[in-house]
């Protein structure tokens, strides 16, 4: 059972990000791979949230980039903030980083990525008709881990 998801699909083929409501406390993103000669999606890949801890989450947006690089970005609800979390594959997914924070409960995220994993994720505060956005490096995500 899922609220909150998006898809993207490039080099590494069609990826399914999802929320998914956890035991007792807050919501985990998963994300799995579409397999076309088994017509259904693989093994789910649980985005880490680290330091940052479960809350509940708002909406989310997957990008893939040219190159096969993904970044994935919600909305915390707790903190009023953008949180990302970045792959090479899929599989293996950095530990959740803050990208913007003072954002008021947006009904979309969407990210869009470049080259070399480069480029914006934006989502609109509270219907108020502004698209706003901040930069975002999947490549800089990665080495950090």
């Amino acid at each position: 059972n899922s609220s909150y998801f998006d898809l993207a699909s490039g080099p590494r083929g069609l990826w399914l990000a999802y929320q998914q409501s956890a035991r007792g406390y807050g919501d985990r993103i998963y994300a799995r791979r579409f397999i076309l000669r088994k017509h259904r999606f693989g093994a789910r890949h649980a985005i880490r949230f680290g330091r940052l801890g479960l809350s509940p989450l708002i909406g989310l947006g997957l990008g893939q980039s040219p190159d096969g690089r993904l970044v994935v970005a919600w909305y915390d609800d707790i903190h009023s903030r953008i949180d990302v979390s970045a792959s090479r594959t899929g599989v293996h997914w950095t530990r959740a980083k803050v990208l913007a924070t003072g954002v008021a409960l947006p009904v979309d995220v969407r990210v869009g990525l470049g080259s070399k994993g480069r480029g914006v994720v934006v989502w609109d505060d509270n219907n108020d008709d502004k698209v706003k956005g901040a930069k975002v490096d999947a490549a800089a995500l990665l080495k950090r881990g």
